[in-house]
């Protein structure tokens, strides 16, 4: 059956932040999605071949008070967890996202990464300061949220050289504070709030993968926020002194 121009229209309207009601939203987007590939507008073996051929070690993840009927799910590839339900991956993937009301996000691995002399000439531009998108939700998240900064010093520092220490700092501290204002911080300096991590450069490693997330990087043992130690010896001291941070000076770089 192919719907209509106009059903399709009224399916589209549903799902409008104009509506309030969030199971009437998940019903209608659901809709939409199905109606859509019945209509053959969307075509469920050229997606998934595009996901799986491009990205084939994309994960299913999501927070644990979501869907908690699909825990069993966290850290399989969509393929590989649609199969064990017999469905095909975008009907897991709809059934999924309407259990869970939309709080689920997907990991997807990068499956020909850049060459390493190209990030590093990328990385190490002046220009360039560090960051991660990474999102700790879910039991099995993107590496990228636990291995990042100890993967810059690690990779890009002390193995390969495109930095040296300094200006890893720079790259890592003072430039993402002087880029987003904030005055008094990234530096270790008379005045600036004592924000430091004693990194050790002959062991400081990043160990998250994709199969163990959650690994944590070593080489980071003490861990000051505002004066205050908030990691000593590698264990977590409880304390809790970091706060929301407002610009403090408008950048014009």
């Amino acid at each position: 059956m192919t719907p209509s121009p106009q059903r399709l229209q009224g399916i589209r309207g549903a799902t409008t932040v104009e509506r309030n009601d969030a199971a009437e939203i998940l019903a209608a987007t659901d809709e939409l999605l199905r109606a859509l590939i019945e209509a053959n507008e969307l075509q469920p073996d050229d997606i998934v071949s595009a996901l799986f051929t491009v990205t084939r070690d994309l994960d299913a993840a999501f927070p644990a008070r979501a869907a908690e009927e699909y825990g069993w799910a966290h850290g399989l590839t969509l393929a590989e967890a649609s199969e064990r339900t017999g469905q095909d991956p975008i009907a897991f993937s709809l059934d999924l996202l309407v259990a869970s009301r939309l709080e689920v996000n997907a990991v997807m691995a990068v499956r020909h990464p850049r060459p390493i002399e190209e990030l590093g000439r990328i990385l190490s531009h002046p220009r360039h300061v560090g960051g991660s998108d990474g999102i700790f939700v879910g039991s099995h998240p993107h590496p990228r949220g636990y291995g990042t900064f100890a993967r810059f010093l690690r990779r890009y520092t002390r193995e390969e050289g495109f930095y040296d220490w300094p200006t890893a700092a720079v790259h890592l501290a003072s430039g993402p504070a002087e880029l987003f204002g904030f005055a008094d911080r990234g530096r270790l300096a008379p005045g600036s709030v004592a924000d430091v991590v004693v990194v050790d450069p002959d062991a400081v490693s990043d160990n998250a993968t994709y199969e163990d997330p959650r690994a944590l990087a070593t080489g980071i043992e003490d861990v000051f926020v505002r004066g205050v130690q908030v990691l000593a010896g590698g264990a977590l001291t409880g304390a809790h002194p970091g706060r929301g941070l407002r610009r403090t000076k408008v950048n014009t770089a």
